[in-house]
């Protein structure tokens, strides 16, 4: 069922769901990431490091915390406009 809910989803919005279920980031926390704040990946291998770590500044509760998506998720944040 829900794949075929985010099978009709644009890019952007498809990667805003991914975002959401693979970090267990709100929905607040999605519309506040900044592109500045998901680091650059460049030559980094999954197999060294396969959980990227970001850190959110607009939460629930105004605390600051971290989520760790993995490699193959931060990758494609640049492809969605």
């Amino acid at each position: 069922m829900i794949r075929r809910i985010v099978a009709t989803l644009g890019a952007r919005d498809r990667l805003m769901a991914e975002w959401a279920a693979m970090t267990g980031m709100r929905r607040m926390e999605i519309a506040g990431l900044s592109k500045a704040a998901v680091p650059r990946t460049g030559a980094v291998e999954f197999a060294s490091m396969p959980l990227v770590p970001v850190r959110l500044d607009t939460t629930k509760g105004g605390r600051i915390r971290q989520v760790y998506p993995p490699l193959p998720l931060v990758d494609r944040n640049g492809s969605a406009s």
